[in-house]
């Protein structure tokens, strides 16, 4: 019996090696490759620090080699992970901090479209630039306006985001690699707190990184503080969704569809989320638990470079 059981297992570990995906073609096409080189030519001669598409090819050569271990399997994984890499290293150029957005909800919204979380990153870039450092903030969407965008999403959420926080996490890493003066500032709110969070586990030690997540579900629980800040409480009031309070989430649940239904019918967002605003969900900078934290955060881990060099 335990032979044939033995027997079975291997049949079956067999059929489930034959059926995947071929590790031997790696390599970028070369429609992908040149699309890459292009984007690096021409987006570091934007910024003021030309190359040339041979020293551009070398760049786009290590990104792959870092998606073809990253993601052996997944070919649109390889591509998303040379695309976002490949983006801020353009991006940096010419920055000493580099600031990441990750809004809440599905992590759709930009920074510059995040009413909430945009304006406390613009406070920190100006706090960068008053302790003379020059920073950048860059958005990553996570989730595509798709069903299987979707669907997607909630298998990250379930398995903390295991395959899109790696995509994340091992960009950071190549960038910081390739820029070995650069510092970076993981940031998020609410789901993209826990995010964050995840990110920041998968990099590791990491004397360039840095984070700060804000207003972190309850059902995600494992937190770590280790160089990075986390806000759970604005100072005004308690956290709902922090704390899991559920007659108040449920309360404002049911407000968040009576408001979608009445100002989406009138020309407003169509999206339930955009109406969803637990108790204490709100971290804006002028709250007491949120600027005053925070600037003590950057200013202690960012120093002055005038005192530095001075």
């Amino acid at each position: 019996m335990r032979r044939s059981l033995v027997l079975l297992g291997v049949i079956a570990l067999c059929y489930v090696y034959s059926i995947l995906p071929p590790l031997t073609h790696l390599s970028p096409s070369t429609g992908d490759r040149d699309r890459w080189v292009s984007y690096l030519v021409q987006g570091l001669d934007e910024k003021g620090t030309p190359i040339t598409e041979e020293e551009a090819l070398v760049y786009v050569n290590q990104a792959h080699d870092v998606a073809a271990s990253a993601f052996p399997r997944n070919k649109t994984k390889r591509v998303e992970f040379v695309d976002r890499a490949l983006e801020l290293f353009v991006e940096t150029a010419g920055a000493d901090v580099l600031i990441i957005h990750n809004s809440g909800g599905w992590g759709r919204t930009p920074y510059t479209g995040d009413r909430q979380w945009g304006p406390v990153e613009r406070e920190i870039e100006a706090i960068l630039e008053e302790q003379g450092y020059t920073a950048v903030i860059s958005s990553y969407v996570r989730t595509p306006n798709t069903s299987m965008g979707i669907v997607e999403e909630l298998q990250e959420l379930l398995l903390c985001f295991p395959t899109k926080a790696k995509v994340q996490s091992e960009a950071v890493r190549f960038v910081t690699q390739a820029r070995p003066n650069l510092k970076v500032l993981v940031t998020g709110l609410s789901q993209g707190g826990a995010y964050t969070n995840e990110v920041l586990k998968q990099l590791g030690a990491n004397d360039q990184v840095y984070g700060i997540a804000a207003g972190v579900p309850f059902y995600y629980c494992d937190v770590d503080t280790s160089r990075s800040l986390v806000l759970q409480s604005n100072g005004r009031e308690t956290d709902a969704l922090k704390d899991g309070d559920a007659p108040a989430l449920l309360t404002s649940l049911i407000k968040a569809f009576l408001k979608w239904f009445w100002h989406g019918l009138d020309g407003g967002p169509l999206g339930v989320g955009a109406y969803y605003t637990p108790p204490g969900h709100r971290y804006r900078w002028s709250y007491p638990g949120v600027a005053e934290p925070i600037t003590g955060f950057i200013e202690g881990n960012f120093p002055s470079e005038t005192a530095v060099h001075g």
